[in-house]
């Protein structure tokens, strides 16, 4: 990767810093109460777990998949499968913390 290329991406990647600093924070403070309030805060945890782990997969993709697809329209039908499951792993970890919310909690 040349030198543009990788400062390109990071000032790319920099916009989602606030981003990976609230799941990191989501997750640190699901462990924090993990006592208090074990279900809920399981809960939180794998949903800021999964969307920061989709957010490294999905940027590895994207940083491999043009060299290893041969044509642009390969790169149309990958990059929309892409954008769907992208949608359906931030539904699923929006749906963990709907869950954690307002799901039957422990007395």
């Amino acid at each position: 990767m040349g030198s543009y290329s990788f400062w390109s991406a990071l000032v790319g990647y920099a916009g989602s810093l606030p981003l990976l600093l609230v799941w990191l924070a989501g997750g640190a403070l699901a462990l924090a109460h993990w006592r208090q309030r074990p279900r809920v805060s399981l809960l939180c945890f794998l949903s800021m777990a999964l969307m920061l782990v989709w957010f490294v997969a999905q940027a590895a993709l994207y940083a491999v998949l043009p060299q290893m697809l041969e044509s642009a329209t390969d790169m149309v039908w990958v990059y929309a499968a892409l954008g769907a499951l992208g949608s359906l792993v931030s539904a699923c970890g929006f749906g963990l913390l709907l869950w954690a919310l307002f799901g039957r909690h422990e007395a």
